[in-house]
């Protein structure tokens, strides 16, 4: 099998009750946890992730095969 390249995931979450909590994106190996990802930022720049207008976009680049990974982001209940 060959490697995934520029994948991409997007999510909009339902913020009716809830607010996303600035600085939460994470991403990690298959077998992390939220506290042992690796931060990103939320601005446009080229870490791999940002938040843009209620919308968290992860950008894994290149995931070898028979790999996976997990990505993260907080919010506050309202």
């Amino acid at each position: 099998m060959a490697a995934i390249q520029s994948l991409i995931i997007t999510d909009k979450p339902d913020l009716t009750h809830a607010e996303y909590a600035t600085g939460s994106l994470r991403m990690g190996t298959a077998g992390s946890t939220y506290e042992t990802a690796v931060g990103k930022s939320d601005g446009q720049d080229s870490d791999e992730a940002a938040w843009d207008g209620g919308i968290a976009i992860f950008d894994a680049e290149t995931i070898p095969s028979k790999e996976g990974g997990r990505v993260y982001f907080r919010v506050r209940i309202r």
